[in-house]
């Protein structure tokens, strides 16, 4: 009885060890990241062109969760990007790494933006979320 309980573990950890080798596999991480960022481009289009409307900032209650969900998305990202620059900031290669890649430059500019687009978009006032909504657009 114990040899059968054994095999199925072991058919267990096979499956994980094979789950784990494919979502860890280079081109797979590839393609999960292209098609999060399709539906990130997704929410965020739909958010710019229909959901955002002026609202106070200091009542956020009437923001709208689709709204939501690109701050935290981007937020997330912001994290993210950080964590791989503290990466880099202790080891010399790395840093070396980090500040040549055009990509991680992409992304920094980007989220710069987003965060100015965001700070127009919060001021209580119409030209500036006008002006904010415009800076968002851009990235």
């Amino acid at each position: 009885y114990k040899m059968i309980y054994i095999d199925k573990l072991a058919g267990v950890e096979a499956l994980y060890n094979r789950a784990f080798a494919f979502y860890t596999a280079p081109v797979t991480k590839f393609w999960m990241h292209l098609m999060m960022y399709f539906i990130f481009l997704g929410f965020h289009t739909y958010v710019l062109l229909y959901e955002m409307r002026f609202i106070s900032p200091l009542d956020l209650t009437q923001l709208a969760w689709t709204e939501a969900v690109v701050w935290i998305w981007l937020a997330i990202w912001l994290i993210s990007e950080v964590v791989d620059w503290l990466d880099s900031v202790f080891d010399d290669r790395a840093k070396l790494r980090y500040t040549s890649d055009s990509w991680n430059r992409i992304d920094m500019l980007s989220i710069f933006f987003y965060v100015i687009g965001l700070a127009f978009r919060i001021t209580p006032s119409p030209g500036y979320f006008q002006a904010g909504r415009t800076i968002l657009a851009c990235p």
